[in-house]
Order: structure tokens, then sequence, then C-alpha cells
């Protein structure tokens, strides 16, 4: 039964991720053909143009990052492979402990961050978008980082088999 929730959990959460980022990027594409056209077609780019952009490209990179965690979709680089068995789980325990860390240290620091741009009243040059609000989006899905790791450390996924080398 739990086992039963937390996979239904696990693929609306999932799902809604994915659709977020895709939505995100759809957006970005559309941004970004509105800009290039109005500025060599018609001499005048998308006002806020360059502002949306950066802001839907984090969106898009932090919206992506607790889904690669997640599916284990990140880039690995094996220093040390380990045998099979109990080494090779506790090296990806303590590899996922270790990102869950970095994670939510940087998390924080966001929130800290947002926190001196809201009381600054930090807001982009053109079209005034409140960068706190950019700040506290990115630190909350830092923290959701976190927590995809520490899923991960916990509740791990089978090992692939390590591959073989001629």
């Amino acid at each position: 039964m739990a086992a039963s929730l937390f996979s239904r959990l696990n693929r609306w959460i999932s799902t809604f991720f994915t659709y977020v980022t895709a939505t995100l990027l759809f957006v970005l594409m559309a941004v970004t053909c509105v800009d290039v056209t109005g500025r060599y077609f018609f001499n005048h780019p998308l006002f806020g143009g360059l502002e949306l952009t950066e802001i839907l490209l984090a969106g898009m990179v932090f919206f992506a990052l607790p889904l690669v965690c997640a599916r284990e979709e990140n880039i690995v680089i094996d220093l040390m492979t380990m045998p099979q068995g109990k080494l090779r789980i506790a090296q990806n325990v303590l590899a996922n402990i270790a990102g869950a860390v970095t994670a939510g240290v940087m998390s924080q620091q966001m929130w800290l961050r947002a926190l001196r741009l809201d009381k600054a009243g930090e807001t982009t040059i053109q079209i005034k978008i409140p960068l706190d609000m950019v700040a506290y989006t990115i630190s909350g899905l830092l923290a959701v980082t976190a927590i995809a790791f520490l899923i991960r450390a916990f509740i791990p996924s089978p090992v692939p088999a390590s591959p073989q080398v001629d």
C-alpha cells in the first residue's frame, strides 16, 4: 500500500516537473524567436527580451534539476568503481548525501540572497520583475533537489551492473 502510494506520488511529481520544464523551454523558444525576428526584420527587439530569457533559462534549469536527480540522469564520473554489493551501496548513499548537503547549502544561501534582494527592492531593469521572487523560487527548487538526493540515498533504485571493458 505504502509503496503504491509512494509510486503514484513520485509519478505525479515527476510529471509536474516534466511539464513545467517543457513549458518553460517552449516559452523560452517563443521569446527568443520573437526577439530575433523583431531585431532583424523590424529593427525593434522584444522589450525585456533579455531579462525574460535569463529568468526563463534559470527557471528551466532549476525546475529540471530535481527531476534529473530523482531519475538518476545526472552526469556521473566513476573515479572509484566499487564491486557489486555493500561497498557499491555505501558509495551510492554517500554520494547522494553529499549531493543533498550541497543542494541544501545552496538553497539556504539562495534564500539569504532572496531576503537581501527583497529588502533592497531589486527588480529587473526594463520590465521590473522582482528579483527576490526568482531567488526564492530557485531556493525552493534547490531544496526539492536536496530532498530528491535524500530519497535516492535511502530508497535506492536497483544498481545497474558495471559495464564490461574489453
